[in-house]
């Protein structure tokens, strides 16, 4: 066999599509789970398409252009239609609100001019309280817990445990697209980006083989590679494109090469991190908010913290809980940080417990919450063929060249290229960056290959 392609998620499937349209189908895939998609995972929740893992398009990119504009719909972010509560029950006035979150926002914007080894959160936390300073604002209590809030939402969307743990410099690493920055499928579901990529050429049902977690690629010598799975079936191959997460690289990378990874790689995969965020999903009875409700953010401070203290201690991760449009009778809850694991070990019952006492607790009186049906929370950090969602730099700089180098023969003719979306340079933590990646290796390899038969 020419090519085995360790991973079908959207890596992985983009360089099946590459490898396909360069003349190149002597390949398989070996993936570890029971279906296609990797870190994409579409499926039926009550009545709606939901995405427990990636779900968005994120401005004008590669993944863009292949699902069209046609089929997208800005996820509008309007903070006048959000519910700010801290448990007291009573309104808090979105306008204060709206002004604080509009500061940090305009802070943020600024930082990506900034450079430096300060941590994010040190930066804002003090750029923050300096403009307040300047305007003599009073509700210091109030201010507090927007700023916790807002830099609960900025861990959650670079998975990070803190933003203590990114400095400015390598927060600025990642490269926004052109565009708006939440872009929704229309409740299709972001698997439909796995149909784009393969539906002109070929079907996936005679190339991926499931249920073949790799357990050793040996590469030691210049003659053919072994891939080896736990089952203990194994496979001959002149090329592999390693697409497995980052997590599981690091995690793994001793017993899976053989021989081992050069001390570059090495260095640079501990530099890059890997985290988790999480998402619990909320079937309601029947929808209790308006269409344009945006949701209910929490603003946490000791008095509510003391309430679930030694019952729901876990509740506190979750900064809000969204409305989005396609989604009839459901509500998500995000979190991100140290307690993602946490609640992925919990049972159905227990999660859907502690939703019932925000919902109490939280929700003003002039808005009743009608009976929770059913919840569903997200496991990647506690899944062996993930072991989190997405990578993220940060205090230490990552060496990328290492990292993206493929594995040579003597004769310098690659064994082993790597793709995923931590392997980007500018789109790391994203699905156009995942399948940026998976197109460079396949033509790699595929330029490899035509070469050799001239």
């Amino acid at each position: 066999m020419k090519v085995i392609i360790i991973g079908a998620g959207a890596a992985g499937v983009a360089a099946a599509s590459r490898l396909f349209q360069s003349g190149v189908t002597d390949f398989k895939i070996l993936e570890a789970e029971n279906r296609i998609g990797g870190r994409i995972h579409t499926m039926k929740f009550g009545n709606a398409m939901i995405d427990l893992g990636a779900q968005w398009c994120h401005g004008h990119n590669i993944v863009y252009d292949l699902v069209g504009k046609e089929n997208l719909e800005e996820a509008i972010m309007d903070f006048r239609k959000m519910t700010y509560s801290n448990g007291s029950k009573e309104l808090i006035d979105f306008r204060v609100c709206s002004f604080l979150f509009q500061l940090l926002f305009k802070i943020e914007e600024n930082i990506k001019s900034k450079n430096g080894n300060e941590s994010v959160e040190n930066y804002f936390t003090r750029i923050y309280y300096e403009e307040l300073q300047k305007l003599d604002y009073k509700n210091k209590a109030l201010a507090k817990e927007i700023l916790d809030n807002f830099l609960k939402r900025e861990s959650c969307y670079c998975a990070s445990n803190n933003m203590n743990e990114i400095s400015i410099d390598n927060f600025n690493k990642y490269k926004d697209c052109d565009g708006p920055t939440w872009l929704s499928y229309k409740g299709v579901g972001l698997k439909r980006i796995l149909d784009l990529l393969t539906r002109y050429e070929f079907s996936l049902d005679n190339k991926v083989l499931f249920n073949k977690r790799v357990i050793n690629i040996d590469y030691s010598n210049d003659g053919k590679i072994t891939v080896k799975c736990a089952d203990g079936s194994e496979f001959l191959c002149d090329h592999v494109i390693c697409t497995v997460s980052l997590g599981v690289l690091k995690l793994n990378h001793l017993k899976l090469f053989t021989p081992q990874l050069p001390a570059n790689k090495v260095k640079a995969l501990n530099a890059l991190k890997f985290g988790a965020i999480g998402k619990v999903f909320i079937e309601f009875e029947r929808q209790f908010w308006s269409d344009d409700w945006l949701g209910l953010t929490l603003l946490w401070n000791e008095g509510n913290i003391k309430k679930i203290k030694g019952k729901y201690d876990w509740l506190d991760a979750i900064y809000c809980i969204y409305n989005f449009k396609y989604y009839p009778n459901i509500l998500i809850a995000f979190m991100g940080g140290n307690k993602v694991e946490i609640v992925e070990k919990l049972s159905t019952e227990k999660i859907k417990e502690g939703i019932e006492f925000v919902m109490k607790n939280f929700l003003p009186d002039e808005i009743k919450s009608t009976q929770i049906v059913n919840v569903k929370q997200t496991t990647w950090k506690t899944n062996e063929n993930f072991l989190g969602t997405y990578s993220y730099h940060a205090i230490e700089n990552v060496c990328m060249k290492s990292l993206q180098e493929p594995l040579f023969d003597k004769q310098k003719k690659i064994k082993v290229a790597f793709a995923g979306e931590a392997f980007h340079e500018d789109y790391f933590s994203t699905v156009h960056g995942a399948v940026e990646t998976g197109y460079r290796a396949a033509d790699e390899i595929a330029k490899q290959i035509c070469k050799s038969k001239l």
